[in-house]
């Protein structure tokens, strides 16, 4: 059994409204998202130099918010190419910058607002940065349609 690659089947899959899934990445596998991506059949999407490069030239603050975050996932989903799906790392560094009410708004879009999209999306979170996983109903509705995969230690 390979969790992760049930999930991509999953998304890729068409019996999905919406193709949004979310990895809790154990440990050994930070730093290397690039190759899961890979391994997984997955275009490997740096979310955080995805929001450096669409910034203005000479730009010193980057104004950050769920909508900022939100329109950076979609374009990902939307993207035509070779890959059927992306898998996006570093969220976990622009959500830490979100208070708890603008990440219970970008989770809760993540998980409904993206529908019919060109392509799956697979979301990595470290284990490490769990506490900015969605709040536990939330969570729970990810989990319902299994499109959450991974241990929430210390719960």
């Amino acid at each position: 059994m390979n969790p992760p690659r049930e999930l991509v089947e999953l998304l890729s899959s068409g019996q999905l409204r919406v193709a949004t899934g979310i990895w809790l990445l154990p440990i050994e596998y930070v730093g290397k998202e690039e190759e899961e991506a890979y391994r997984l059949g997955l275009e490997p999407v740096d979310l955080r130099n995805r929001l450096l490069q669409s910034l203005e030239p000479g730009t010193k603050y980057a104004s950050l918010s769920a909508d900022t975050i939100f329109r950076l996932v979609n374009d990902v989903s939307q993207e035509y190419g070779d890959w059927a799906g992306a898998l996006i790392y570093n969220l976990d560094l622009l959500l830490a910058r979100l208070n708890t009410e603008e990440r219970s708004l970008i989770w809760q879009d993540l998980f409904a607002a993206l529908p019919h999209r060109r392509r799956g999306v697979l979301i990595t979170l470290p284990e490490t940065a769990s506490n900015l996983l969605p709040q536990e109903e939330m969570l729970n509705q990810w989990r319902f349609d299994n499109r959450f995969i991974g241990t929430i230690k210390n719960q």
